[in-house]
């Protein structure tokens, strides 16, 4: 099993989502899981503004892209999203509203 990468699967609509999403110096990453299995991968490279920000702008970016290229799939259900940014963390639980 360690020498077999990912297969991709099907998409089903019946299952959860886990969206991960990552970014580096350079370029952001994201992949839509169902089951712990990939549906798709996605990635784009950072233009020079992009490139100076920030690391926590850079992983929220990251998030962004990731939502808006799997909006098709994700729209109406229920999605998990996952990144390894733990600042990310505190803003995505802080409520909305005072």
């Amino acid at each position: 099993m360690i020498n077999t990468g990912p297969t991709v699967r099907n998409f089903d609509p019946s299952k959860e989502f886990i969206i991960t999403a990552d970014a580096s110096q350079y370029g952001l990453g994201a992949s839509l899981l169902q089951e712990g299995r990939p549906v798709c991968y996605s990635s784009r490279s950072l233009n020079k503004a992009e490139r100076n920000f920030a690391q926590i702008e850079k992983e929220t970016l990251a998030v962004v892209f990731a939502c808006k290229k799997y909006h098709q799939y994700i729209f109406g259900r229920k999605t998990d999203v996952e990144n390894d940014h733990k600042p990310l963390e505190y803003i995505f639980k802080k409520p909305l509203e005072k």
